[in-house]
């Protein structure tokens, strides 16, 4: 006979598939002789509010000759995760090319979906249960310290699921039989820099679904046992399930201008900006831009020698106005490039804006931006707060033109509220695109092609 219970909130039922439609248990015996011969399910109930809080015991003759402690868990996969990586986790989309950008990574984990606290909703760069706030409850730490469950050695199958126009395409893809979903891939994304089960990446999205309509892609994680009975097979009997699109790429041209400048009678003043980290910049872009399948291609680069009657910051002032008799320049370096086809970045060392008296780390003309004079352009900060002496790191430029870049395509200025959004305007570090700016891309977005179509 086994029987269960729960020193904490956890709770387990037994299962026995031999009644027809399953019955559930919390006393079951499974052998006729006592023999423990019958098969039986164990299904996770109530979350577990302690390690190990849930015990299933067994007895022969009503005396008790073994015990195991169980904890039980919820996984979510959410659809935003915020976080410092650059690796988007589950994204809104996916493809063939994705993954060798670092895309198609997704991660399952015990945060509470929809819950008021953003860190706790959007917490899927963290690996499972290394904080006390990413629990499954508040103040323990389920994963860190259960022994029986470290998220390097908790044992997964994820599974791919292709469904086009309501029917299955081919058939599913599981991660115990064969390749293409690669379980704790490199570049997993989670944060402290952890091997995790809880991460896969789709190595092996198929090309001729590439763009597909009436597409949806579903990702599922679930427990290898789902291999000993049709009744727990992982496309039905799954922990957690996420739903991706998959659409035509979009590849945009970018023109990259490294401005040095010359005060009257100064010396040469660089960013100091280099061709490798040009190239490190538009890596980490396009590993953040394959969540709405958007690649960027270098048209060309450039230096530049920016003649100035001043070593001050460069000026912006993005809405003219009462200031626009004072001397922009950052309309005079967006002159530069303008009307060649593709999407103009201009690295100056510090930018200034007048009209809200502050430094910027960027700052961006959007092409359906009507104001008379402007051109199409985006321009990113080198220095820190107006110095000359702080160089931003490359990580540090490449958030901020992602997020000048979303300003730019969405054809919109306006600002993300949510923490994880990478058009939040007070956080160098998220980078998440919401469903509906994938939406706003795909309708009403810049079109390839038409990068820097002026208004």
């Amino acid at each position: 006979t086994l029987t269960t219970s729960s020193i904490g909130t956890g709770s387990i039922t037994l299962a026995d598939p031999n009644t027809g439609a399953p019955t559930v248990h919390t006393v079951l015996d499974t052998g006729a002789t006592g023999l423990g011969q019958g098969q039986f399910f164990i299904r996770g109930g109530s979350v577990s509010s302690l390690p190990e809080d849930v015990a299933i015991t067994a007895l022969i003759a009503g005396a008790a000759v073994a015990t195991e402690r169980l904890t039980v868990l919820r996984f979510n996969m959410e659809p935003e995760t915020g976080g410092t990586t650059n690796e988007p986790v589950n994204p809104i989309h996916v493809s063939s090319w994705a993954s060798a950008a670092g895309g198609n990574l997704f991660g399952a984990d015990i945060g509470i979906l929809g819950g008021g606290n953003e860190t706790i909703r959007h917490n899927a760069d963290y690996v499972s249960g290394s904080s006390p706030i990413l629990t499954s409850f508040a103040g323990s730490n389920v994963l860190a310290r259960s022994v029986k469950i470290p998220v390097d050695k908790i044992e997964v199958v994820w599974t791919r699921e292709i469904v086009q126009n309501g029917a299955r395409v081919g058939s599913v893809l599981k991660s115990n039989a064969g390749g293409g979903l690669s379980v704790n891939p490199t570049r997993n994304g989670a944060r402290p820099n952890t091997s995790s089960n809880l991460r896969m990446r789709d190595t092996s999205f198929p090309v001729d679904m590439d763009g597909a309509t009436g597409t949806s892609v579903l990702y599922s994680v679930a427990h290898p046992t789902e291999s000993t009975s049709a009744g727990l097979d992982a496309a039905m009997n799954y922990a957690s399930r996420y739903t991706a699109v998959t659409s035509a790429k979009r590849v945009y041209r970018m023109e990259m201008n490294i401005m040095q400048y010359q005060p009257p009678g100064g010396a040469l003043v660089t960013t100091g900006i280099t061709a490798a980290d040009i190239q490190e910049i538009e890596d980490i872009i396009d590993t953040i831009g394959s969540q709405v399948g958007v690649e960027f291609i270098r048209f060309r680069q450039q230096e530049i020698v920016h003649l100035r009657t001043t070593s001050a910051p460069y000026l912006f002032n993005p809405k003219g106005g009462a200031l626009v008799g004072i001397n922009d320049e950052i309309d005079d370096v967006m002159r530069v490039g303008a009307r060649d086809g593709a999407i103009d970045v201009y690295f100056v060392n510090t930018i200034y804006d007048k009209g809200v008296n502050q430094f910027l780390n960027g700052a961006c003309y959007f092409p359906k931006q009507p104001l008379v004079g402007k051109f199409p352009g985006i321009a990113i900060a080198a220095f820190a707060n107006g110095t000359t002496t702080v160089r931003r790191t490359n990580q540090e430029l490449a958030r901020t033109l992602a997020h000048e870049l979303a300003h730019y395509l969405l054809n919109s200025g306006e600002h993300s509220a949510d923490g994880w959004n990478l058009l939040n305007d007070g956080s160098e570090s998220r980078k998440d695109i919401s469903a509906s700016q994938f939406r706003m891309l795909t309708t009403k977005g810049v079109s390839p092609g038409f990068e820097d179509d002026h208004f």
